[in-house]
């Protein structure tokens, strides 16, 4: 299937170059077309005294999520198609972050999920959601619902880890088919509970082969804090950007303001080197599930 998912994202990154840039100036009220507009989406669509859940698996893919629906319908749960797209470059500093503000994130946040659960919270207060209405749950937490909860927020990154430890994708697979079972066990938890659940994620994940690793030249002129991944980069000296766009001609690169994103299955790691891993621009990187469980 190599060469399908190379053409088919020759002709995304053709759509990213055409649309992606506009559609985040989208109205979230009938669909969150991005990351960011996910709880103004929610907003816009739930009452305040109905019961909402979201879902961020981190560092799940679209045909990962297939997998989960499958388990899902299994136990008689329904699971849409939706989908949305990741905020780019797709790092979990920025796009998970989008999720929880709730609008563009900022270059200087410090991913944590202290951090995470107080942009939970500070995104609802603005709706008249009390602290005591509101719950983060994270990995580190007892999975237990509070009393009187109106917007629930349940966050795992077990999935990024399995995936980021990965060489190939029937690896991901079997650690996926692992993984459902247990996930599918909160779902059911939640639903029990008497919520509407939505499940995302902030970002999916691409085999990638090495192309060579960044020198030490290079290195000095990123952006200090998570400024590269194995497929991205964020600038500090738009001019050193620019020259290694130049010096790099034979690398396809999507390139924006200080950052730029690898565009086909390539990353920053030793030639011929083979990961699972995101940053980029490619398909199974941005376009991501937003799907309402039932």
């Amino acid at each position: 299937m190599a060469q399908e998912i190379n053409d088919i994202n020759d002709q995304f990154q053709h759509w990213i170059d055409e649309n992606y840039f506009a559609t985040l100036q989208s109205n979230p009220l009938l669909s969150a077309k991005c990351v960011h507009k996910i709880l103004p989406h929610l907003a816009d669509n739930y009452k305040q005294q109905e019961k909402v859940a979201l879902l961020v698996v981190d560092g799940l893919t679209y045909w990962q999520y297939f997998i989960l629906k499958r388990h899902l319908l299994r136990e008689q749960i329904n699971a849409n198609s939706g989908s949305t797209l990741s905020w780019l470059p797709s790092i979990t500093k920025l796009s998970r972050q989008a999720i929880f503000r709730g609008n563009s994130p900022m270059m200087d946040y410090n991913q944590s999920t202290e951090n995470e659960r107080k942009l939970w919270r500070d995104f609802w207060h603005q709706y008249g959601f009390s602290s005591f209405e509101t719950q983060y749950i994270c990995d580190a937490d007892e999975f237990a619902i509070n009393e009187g909860v109106k917007r629930l927020a349940v966050v795992t990154v077990e999935m990024d880890k399995k995936m980021h430890s990965s060489t190939d994708y029937r690896d991901l697979l079997s650690l996926t088919e692992n993984w459902c079972q247990r996930i599918t066990i909160q779902i059911k938890a939640i639903l029990g509970a008497g919520y509407t659940l939505y499940l995302t994620t902030d970002h999916g994940s691409v085999l990638s082969e090495g192309w060579r690793n960044l020198t030490s030249v290079e290195k000095v002129f990123l952006y200090e804090n998570e400024s590269r991944g194995r497929r991205h980069l964020i600038y500090k000296n738009k001019d050193e950007q620019r020259r290694f766009i130049s010096d790099n001609s034979n690398l396809a690169l999507l390139s924006r303001d200080n950052w730029m994103s690898i565009r086909d299955y390539r990353c920053f790691a030793r030639e011929n080197e083979r990961m699972i891993t995101h940053g980029g621009s490619h398909f199974m990187e941005v376009v991501i599930p937003f799907a309402k469980i039932e």
